[in-house]
C-alpha cells in the first residue's frame, strides 16, 4: 500500500471555488465566435434575394438578451425596434421572411393600385405572385456554421480561462 499526503489542497479547492471570469472578456469571445454566423445569416438573406433596402441584412447581429445573476444568454439575429433605445426596425419583418404567411400578389402600381383581401383597388390587373417567404435562413445559416462557431467559442473559451488562471498563480 502506499501512502501520499497532498498539502493545499483545501486552499486550491477554495481558490478555485472563487475563480470568476470578467463578463467584458467573456463577451468578447463570444463576440468573436459569432461573427461568423452574423455574416453567414447575412450572406444567406443576400442569396436569397433579399437585399433591396439592405435594413433587414443590416439589423443581422450578435447581442445580449437576458441576464440572471451569473447567467446570461447571447443570440444572433435580427435586432427588432426598442421602444426604449428607438434602434434600426430592420428585424421587425424577420419572422415573416423566416416563416411568411400566405402567398402574396401586387398590384399593377403604375396604374395606382393597390391588393386588399384579394381585390384590386384602383389598378387594372395584378403584376402576379411575390417570390415566396425565404423558409428557413437562420436554421441553415446556423447548420452551416455551428460546427466551426462552436470550435472558435471552445478555443477562446480555453484560452481566457488558462490565462486568468495563470494570472492567479495556477500551473496549468
Amino acid at each position: 500500500m502506499i501512502d501520499f499526503k497532498i498539502e493545499g489542497l483545501n486552499e486550491t479547492i477554495k481558490d478555485l471555488k472563487d475563480f470568476t471570469l470578467n463578463q467584458a472578456d467573456i463577451y468578447k469571445v463570444v463576440s468573436k465566435a459569432s461573427q461568423g454566423m452574423v455574416n453567414q445569416i447575412k450572406q444567406n438573406y443576400i442569396a436569397a434575394g433579399h437585399d433591396k433596402t439592405g435594413a433587414l441584412v443590416d439589423s443581422i447581429e450578435m447581442f445580449k438578451r437576458k441576464e440572471d445573476g451569473k447567467f446570461f444568454s447571447y443570440y444572433v439575429g435580427p435586432r427588432y425596434t426598442s421602444s426604449k433605445g428607438g434602434l434600426s426596425g430592420g428585424g421587425n419583418a424577420a419572422h415573416l421572411l423566416e416563416y411568411g404567411t400566405k402567398m402574396r400578389y401586387s398590384a399593377n402600381k403604375n396604374s395606382g393600385g393597390a391588393r386588399i383581401g384579394g381585390k384590386n383597388y384602383g389598378a387594372k390587373i395584378s403584376r402576379g405572385q411575390i417570390l415566396p417567404p425565404t423558409i428557413g435562413v437562420i436554421r441553415k445559416s446556423y447548420d452551416e456554421f455551428k460546427p466551426k462557431g462552436e470550435d472558435v467559442l471552445m478555443t477562446g473559451m480555453n484560452d481566457l480561462i488558462n490565462k486568468e488562471l495563470l494570472e492567479k498563480g495556477f500551473t496549468i
